[in-house]
């Protein structure tokens, strides 16, 4: 072959994998095929490829399997793999004045030590458009069961840690509230509420529960 310039050569059409091309191997001069040049070269890594095929929407990468994902909306299902566990919105009917919901049921063991914490979001709408409310809660709780000749279980919601704020119409307010954790199976969660001052109110609930460990978590 004749020197040459490489800009000066005639551009090669589609490769077949016979073409020659110039290497250096152990300090000397050979030649080698496009064929060997690609079964030396590193493969393509499977878990790389699968990922260069996700478009450009937006969403929570999740894995499917071995070199499977997909883009998705996170939903209670991944949360609560998180050990964050979210009852969605929910109407609340009431007595008396008083508005309860069961949130979740928590699977006791005995013996079992446990503690989490529940936020719950309150939302108050009226029959009368002038009248509204939001109530935000939070309250840390401790559960332990044990076997003394019998089978005993405390649970404890400590005052010190609980959070509360309410913002509403004039002339409204909160009056009773009472978080319940029960100790014995199955480990319900309850909220109770009384809006003050509504004429015909409509309750809505929201909570979020972290709790740490493998207790399994039913939603109500």
């Amino acid at each position: 072959m004749a020197n040459s310039t490489l800009t000066d050569l005639t551009a090669a059409s589609t490769l077949d994998g016979t073409e020659l091309v110039y290497t250096v191997q152990g300090a000397a001069d050979r030649k080698a095929t496009v064929t060997q040049i690609n079964a030396s070269r590193q493969p393509l890594d499977a878990t790389l490829t699968a990922l260069s095929g996700l478009n450009a929407d937006a969403g929570f990468l999740y894995q499917t399997s071995a070199d499977s994902f997909i883009k998705t909306d996170l939903t209670a299902a991944h949360m609560a793999a998180l050990r964050t566990f979210v009852r969605p919105p929910g109407g609340v009917a009431g007595a008396g004045g008083f508005y309860q919901q069961n949130l979740y049921e928590i699977a006791l063991n005995t013996p079992d030590a446990l503690c989490g914490q529940v936020t719950v979001n309150v939302s108050i709408t009226d029959t009368d458009p002038a009248k509204t409310g939001a109530y935000f809660y939070r309250a840390v709780f401790l559960i332990h069961r044990y076997v003394a000749g019998i089978a005993y279980g405390e649970s404890s919601v400590p005052a010190g840690l609980i959070q509360t704020a309410y913002l509403g119409s004039a002339g409204t307010s909160i009056g009773v509230v009472q978080f319940q954790v029960n100790a014995n199976a199955p480990g319900a969660v309850l909220f109770l509420i009384q809006p003050v001052g509504f004429t015909s109110p409509t309750v809505t609930i929201t909570a979020v529960m972290v709790l740490p460990g493998t207790n399994a978590v039913t939603i109500l």
